[in-house]
């Protein structure tokens, strides 16, 4: 099976005299490939055939694509358990949308201290409030931190449904030997944005479900939160971005070899994902926002910075020169 939405677009829509929406109409600055459903037209399936076939390449059972960003996933995710979801228990580092589809809901949202809670911590903050039915974590987050597997099982052996914040973890599951993919088996749910890892356009996002019982109220969830003016460049930019890094997958050796020597050079905390380079401005003898300025000023752009660290994302679309480059920018005078 291939991901051939462009094909399809091509074949339905490239030189003809339209007078559908959109306005542009497909000349000037705008994209041919930003088109409209078209009754009879153009074959609305081919979305369903290019997910199935992402869904294949990360090896899960049930996939999505996302245009409203990944946020709108957590939402649908979440408001698909309806009155069986109970309250919700999550850590202080959860994303707005996770308080959004609380207030959606009209349920409360309980936290837990620690953004990386272990099994014990877990099952006291479970037992300290019983109303939660729901519990979400964030994993990986900023930082490339991952929550251990067996917090995921604690969860589901309480009886409690796991939805897992993935969104920075988007390249994880084209590698599962290189990262640590366990926490998502014990989910109902996932959301990974491909836009963030992945070579895909901003606002594009997958979401994983492995609860096939959910199927049907994820997809309504989805209907009334998302749009019905569908972008069919984001469409094509999921699935090629899929295609992409699955061909590709092989960079991430290199890139593994690279960043290791960057990191024998440049100090950086240790954490779960190797392509998230936070790097520790403190041995350096500099601070966040100093390093980050400077980087600026030499042409590069970091992720983010905070008083101490600043955050890289590494991608399959980099290469080893790269990580060279900036390694002799942060040591540099």
């Amino acid at each position: 099976m291939k991901n051939n939405i462009r094909t399809k677009i091509e074949e339905n829509f490239f030189e003809k005299l339209r007078f559908c929406t959109p306005g542009h109409k497909g000349y000037k600055n705008a994209t041919d490939y930003d088109v409209t459903e078209i009754d009879g037209k153009f074959p609305l399936d081919a979305i369903t055939q290019a997910e199935q076939k992402t869904a294949e390449l990360l090896n899960v059972p049930h996939l999505r694509f996302l245009i409203n960003g990944s946020s709108i996933g957590i939402k649908a995710a979440l408001l698909s358990l309806g009155k069986t979801s109970g309250d919700i228990l999550t850590t202080k580092n959860a994303h707005p949308a996770i308080q959004h589809s609380a207030i959606l809901l009209g349920i409360k949202i309980f936290y837990i201290e620690n953004d990386y809670p272990n099994k014990t911590e877990i099952l006291s903050a479970l037992k300290k409030y019983p109303t939660v039915q729901t519990v979400v974590l964030t994993s990986p987050d900023y930082y490339g931190i991952v929550i251990k597997s067996e917090v995921g099982q604690a969860v589901v052996n309480s009886g409690k449904k796991l939805f897992v914040d993935a969104a920075h973890g988007a390249h994880f599951l084209f590698r599962p030997d290189l990262f640590d993919c366990g926490l998502f088996k014990h989910v109902f749910a996932f959301n990974l944005s491909a836009h963030k890892t992945l070579p895909s356009l901003t606002q594009t996002a997958y979401l994983i479900i492995n609860d096939k019982k959910l199927l049907y109220n994820i997809d309504k969830s989805l209907e009334i939160l998302g749009t019905t003016s569908p972008s069919y460049p984001f469409y094509i930019s999921l699935a090629e971005a899929a295609d992409y890094t699955y061909t590709h997958k092989n960079r991430y050796d290199e890139l593994y070899q690279a960043i290791a020597a960057f990191k024998q050079k440049v100090p950086c905390i240790e954490n779960n994902d190797f392509t998230r380079l936070v790097v520790d401005t403190k041995p350096l003898g500099t601070n966040g926002k100093s390093l980050f300025n400077k980087l600026l000023k030499k042409g590069v752009i970091p992720e983010k910075y905070d008083e101490r660290f600043v955050i890289f994302i590494v991608s399959v679309m980099n290469t080893k020169e790269d990580l060279e480059s900036l390694c002799q920018a942060i040591l540099e005078n």
